[in-house]
C-alpha cells in the first residue's frame, strides 16, 4: 500500500470516529494499524425515577358513642274515688257541710249535724258557754280575754248592789234590839247571782238564818245562804 493511500485511511477512520462521537455513540478506539475500529458501546439508559409514594389516607375519626336514653318514669297508680256520703238530717235541717248551714243551729243540733262544731268559750264560773256553731273551715270562736273579777271582791254594799250579775246577802245578829222589823240586817257578803234562790230544801244541820221585815230567807243548792231582799228574789 502506497503512503497516500494509507493515509486516506486513515484520515477517513479520523473523520468517523469524529462523526460517532458527536452523534453521542460509545467512544472509538482506532486500531494502530489503520485497521477497521470496533463500534462504540451503547451508553445504558438512564434509570427511572421511583414514583413517589403516596401519603397514607389520615385515619377516620371514630363516631361519638350514642348517649344511653333516660328511663320512662313509672306511670302513678290510679286514685280510687271516695264514696260519696249520704247527708243526714236533723229535724229537716240540710246536713251539709258548709259554714252557712251550720250557722244559727242550736247547742244540740250543732252536735248533731256532720261537719259542723260546738263553739264555746271558758265562763268566769269554770264552765263553758256555748257561743256558736261553726262549719268545717271555720276558725275557733274569739273568747274574752278576762272575766269580771268575782262578787265575793265587792266587800261593801254600794258596791255589790251597782253589779248587775250580783246579789246582797244580809245577817241578823240579834243583838241590835232596834224595834222596826228588819232593822238589825247588817250586810254580810256578796254572793254570784243577779237573783237570790229563795225556796228550797236545806240539807245542812244550822239554824234556820233570822229574816224578816222586807228580808226573807235565800237557799244554796244545799243550805241557807242568809237573808235577802225579797226584791232580789228569783221569779
Amino acid at each position: 500500500m502506497t503512503t497516500m493511500t494509507r493515509l486516506v485511511r486513515v484520515a477517513a477512520a479520523a473523520a468517523w470516529v469524529a462523526a460517532a462521537s458527536a452523534a453521542g455513540c460509545g467512544s472509538v478506539t482506532a486500531n494502530g494499524d489503520g485497521g477497521g475500529g470496533h463500534g462504540g458501546s451503547t451508553g445504558a439508559a438512564g434509570s427511572t425515577g421511583a414514583a413517589g409514594s403516596t401519603g397514607a389516607a389520615g385515619s377516620t375519626g371514630a363516631a361519638g358513642s350514642t348517649g344511653a336514653a333516660g328511663s320512662t318514669g313509672a306511670a302513678g297508680s290510679t286514685g280510687h274515688g271516695g264514696a260519696g256520703g249520704t247527708g243526714s238530717h236533723d229535724a229537716g235541717t240540710d246536713a251539709s257541710t258548709d259554714a252557712g248551714s251550720c250557722h244559727g243551729l242550736t247547742q244540740a243540733a250543732c252536735g248533731a249535724t256532720a261537719g259542723c262544731t260546738v263553739g264555746t268559750c271558758p265562763s268566769c264560773d269554770g264552765g263553758t258557754t256555748f257561743v256558736g256553731c261553726f262549719g268545717p273551715t271555720e276558725g275557733a270562736p274569739v273568747c274574752a280575754a278576762s272575766c269580771p273579777a268575782p262578787c265575793s271582791a265587792a266587800t261593801t254594799l254600794d258596791a255589790c248592789e251597782a253589779r248587775t250579775d250580783c246579789h246582797s246577802v244580809f245577817q241578823d245578829p240579834g243583838t241590835c234590839g232596834c224595834a222596826s222589823a228588819g232593822c238589825c240586817e247588817h250586810f254580810l257578803r256578796c254572793a254570784d247571782g243577779d237573783k237570790a234562790m229563795c225556796t228550797g230544801t236545806p240539807l245542812c244541820k244550822i239554824g234556820t238564818p233570822l229574816c224578816d221585815g222586807p228580808y226573807v230567807v235565800a237557799y244554796t243548792a244545799t243550805c241557807y245562804e242568809g237573808c235577802v231582799k225579797q226584791t232580789d228574789c228569783a221569779p
